[in-house]
């Protein structure tokens, strides 16, 4: 199986929400939305974002032989904030179940980072990854990603609390 990574387009909200609803429920530790209150889930209103992404991209690695989209991750700015500018957040890191161990998770992320270099101003990556994910800890710290800290009981399941954990690529200071 060979996949192609590029960028989401507004024709392909469906695909996202499909696959957005599997990850929220294959890997429920993995994420903070829920699949019953999930705004990444509505398709008019993904199809919108999609539409007006601003300097936010949403990445998809797609089968090449039959279009299936096997895995994606979405980064950008959060908010207006003149003094967070420069930072460049992370999000819904994913690849199926089916798919993984092919190498689909780092060729995403090298993705995303490639394109922040391209960001005006843009001199850091942020993301959060699980205490219940080493694998994907591993792949970040691969990528040059460093922890910085830890929130104890940061997302809470059925009564159980999982910590997450906080980490950053610093792409440069003369971006």
């Amino acid at each position: 199986m060979t996949a192609s990574i590029r960028i989401l387009t507004p024709g392909e909200a469906a695909l996202y929400v499909a696959l957005r609803k599997e990850m929220l429920l294959e890997s429920p530790r993995s994420f903070g939305a829920s699949p019953e209150t999930d705004v990444a889930s509505d398709l008019v209103g993904l199809r919108s974002r999609l539409e007006n992404q601003g300097v936010n991209r949403t990445f998809g690695a797609f089968d090449r032989a039959t279009g299936e989209l096997l895995g994606v991750v979405g980064g950008g700015k959060q908010g207006p904030h003149k003094k967070r500018a420069h930072a460049f957040s992370v999000w819904g890191m994913y690849v199926t179940p089916k798919a993984r161990g092919r190498g689909l998770a780092r060729k995403l992320m090298q993705a995303l980072i490639d394109y922040s270099r391209t960001v005006n101003g843009v001199c850091l990556v942020c993301l959060s990854v699980g205490e219940t994910a080493p694998v994907a800890q591993g792949l970040y710290e691969s990528l040059g990603f460093v922890e910085w800290g830890r929130e104890p009981l940061s997302l809470q399941i059925d009564g159980e609390f999982f910590t997450e954990i906080f980490m950053q690529l610093q792409l440069g200071p003369d971006r």
